[in-house]
C-alpha cells in the first residue's frame, strides 16, 4: 500500500507506527518495514526481522508495527479484506536504473503487479492523465504510455462528466418520477369523473365500490410500473447499485398511496351517491 492508501483505509494499529514518506522511497535490497496483521502478534514482535519471497525475490523485512484486531478494509460495496492475517508492504517507488536482467524483471513484475490494484484521488481521470502526461514530458527518451482499460480520451472525458453528474442525475430522475407519479394521479382521478355514469351503473346492478377501487388500482399500478422502467433502468446504468433502484422502488409503491386514497374517495362518493338515488 501506497502512503494514501493508507490514509484512505483509515487504519488503526494496537502496537508500532504508520509507514513515514522515506520509506516509499527505499529500495527492495533494504530491511523494508512491514504491517503485520493482529493474528501474527503473539508469535513476532516490533523490529523483529524476517525472510519473505514477494514476487519472486527474497528480501528482508522489519516487523514495525500490528494492526488492531479485525481490521477491515473497504474497497468497494462487494469487496473487502480482513486484515488480521496479513502482512502489508508499502509500495516503494524503486526508480533506480537496474543493474542486472533479474532487478529488471523484478522491478517490472513490482510494477505490473499494480494494474489490478486501485487509485484513490479526488481529481477527475482528465486530471490524472494530463498530470501523467506531463511528468512523462520531462523524461528524456521516455516511451509512449497508455493506461490499461482506459477508454479514448473523448471517450473518457465523457465517461468522467456521466461520473461527476451522477448526483445531477439522479436528482432530476426523482423531479420527474415526483411528476409522473402527480400527473398519473390527476388523470386517473379525472378518468373516473369522466366515466361517472358507467360507474354509477356498476354500482346500481350490484358492483361493490371496493371492486371498481381495486380493478382501477390494478390498472394503475401496471400502468405506473411499466412506465417507471424508463426511469429505473437508465438510473441503474449510470448509478451502478442495485441499492438505488431498491430505493426508489420503495418510493413507487408509497407513492401509489397518492392516486389510491384519491380513487378510493371517488369510489365513496360515487357509492354514496348512488345509494341516495335508490
Amino acid at each position: 500500500m501506497n502512503q494514501a492508501g493508507l490514509q484512505f483505509a483509515d487504519m488503526h494499529l494496537m502496537e508500532g507506527t504508520f509507514f513515514t514518506s522515506p520509506t516509499f522511497l527505499q529500495t527492495y535490497d533494504m530491511n523494508v518495514p512491514v504491517l503485520l496483521g493482529a493474528a501474527y502478534r503473539p508469535y513476532h514482535s516490533i523490529s523483529d526481522t524476517l525472510k519473505i519471497e514477494y514476487l519472486g525475490a527474497v528480501m528482508n523485512v522489519v516487523v514495525q508495527g500490528f494492526t488492531a484486531q479485525n481490521q477491515v478494509l473497504f474497497l468497494r460495496e462487494d469487496e473487502t479484506f480482513d486484515l488480521n492475517r496479513y502482512l502489508i508492504l508499502p509500495f516503494l517507488i524503486d526508480l533506480a536504473l537496474p543493474q542486472s536482467e533479474q532487478t529488471a524483471a523484478f522491478q517490472q513484475r513490482h510494477f505490473l503487479n499494480a494494474v489490478n490494484g486501485y487509485l484513490y484521488t479526488n481529481d477527475s481521470l482528465s486530471h490524472v492523465q494530463h498530470a501523467i502526461a506531463q511528468a512523462s514530458a520531462t523524461i528524456n527518451n521516455f516511451p509512449s504510455l497508455q493506461i490499461i482499460g482506459v477508454s479514448t480520451q473523448f471517450i473518457s472525458d465523457f465517461i468522467a462528466g456521466l461520473q461527476e453528474s451522477q448526483l445531477y442525475l439522479r436528482l432530476i430522475t426523482m423531479v420527474l418520477f415526483i411528476c409522473t407519479t402527480a400527473a398519473v394521479t390527476a388523470l386517473a382521478v379525472y378518468k373516473i369523473k369522466l366515466f361517472r355514469a358507467d360507474y354509477v351503473l356498476h354500482l346500481v346492478i350490484g358492483a361493490k365500490w371496493y371492486f371498481l377501487t381495486t380493478v382501477v388500482m390494478v390498472e394503475l399500478l401496471l400502468q405506473t410500473v411499466l412506465a417507471s422502467f424508463i426511469v429505473v433502468l437508465p438510473l441503474y446504468w449510470f448509478s451502478g447499485s442495485w441499492l438505488v433502484v431498491g430505493r426508489l422502488a420503495m418510493l413507487l409503491l408509497v407513492m401509489q398511496l397518492l392516486p389510491g386514497v384519491s380513487i378510493a374517495q371517488v369510489f365513496y362518493h360515487l357509492s354514496k351517491d348512488e345509494g341516495g338515488q335508490k
